[in-house]
């Protein structure tokens, strides 16, 4: 008996460690002052304003728009609450893919295409304007979340996404490509550079892209159309559970 007991002290000091190694550095990757509360029930996420003196209604606009997230990455199983303190308790039953969905519902969700230049600047943090400035380090606004129409997948084989911007950005776009044809355009969510690539093809109306340069945020085209749909969040949350 002796023994069994102590193998099993072994083998569950081992599998602590070995959370407290890795675990740590999945939680790390999502870049948010946060502390995530897992256990075999699910997830448990409680997301609260940084500017603790925001309105009800500020809040209540973003428990909506984190629910049309929510609906859209549709998880197994989740309920959510907007507490009298102003937090919002999110539940997932199914915890397998919460990093994901936590770095998706917890981001303000502000999207701009960017000219990305002949050196893309992958995984940072940019300025952008409506016109570059080198002076100032600057990067150009291709277009925003607010000017595309349509966002579609690969579909049937296919390896690019086909971004459709309204007819203003599509002139805009058009007279970008003639005059800067071979520089890369890049993904920025929130002042970050997301993914950048020179695969891309205009067709007049429709951007076809397939990103070649990715960072390290966990997020990708395939997530464009979850924020487009929601809307940016109109304050900022952080993840706060324990």
């Amino acid at each position: 008996m002796k023994r069994q007991l102590a193998i099993f002290l072994t083998v569950f000091l081992a599998l602590s460690a070995m959370w407290l190694i890795y675990g740590s550095k999945v939680v790390a990757q999502l870049r948010l002052d946060s502390r995530i509360a897992i256990d075999e029930q699910g997830t448990q996420i409680i997301l609260t304003p940084k500017n603790s003196s925001v309105s009800q209604e500020y809040l209540l606009e973003a428990q909506r728009v984190v629910t049309k997230r929510l609906n859209q990455l549709q998880p197994a199983d989740y309920h959510q609450v907007l507490t009298d303190q102003g937090y919002l308790e999110v539940h997932l039953t199914d915890s397998e893919d919460a990093p994901h969905l936590i770095n998706i519902v917890s981001r303000v969700g502000e999207v701009e295409f960017i000219d990305g230049g002949s050196v893309p600047p992958i995984g940072k943090f940019v300025e952008t304007t409506s016109a570059a400035s080198p002076s100032t380090g600057a990067y150009q606004t291709l277009f925003s979340g607010q000017d595309i129409m349509s966002v579609l997948p690969p579909e049937d084989g296919q390896l690019f996404y086909q971004i459709t911007p309204t007819p203003a950005a599509a002139q805009r776009f058009s007279e970008f490509i003639m005059a800067h044809p071979n520089g890369y355009i890049c993904l920025v969510i929130d002042d970050e550079v997301i993914n950048c690539s020179k695969m891309y093809f205009w067709s007049g109306d429709t951007l076809e892209i397939l990103p070649n340069l990715s960072s390290e945020t966990g997020l990708s085209l395939s997530d464009l159309g979850v924020f487009l749909n929601s809307g940016p969040l109109p304050i900022t949350l952080q993840v706060v559970t324990d």
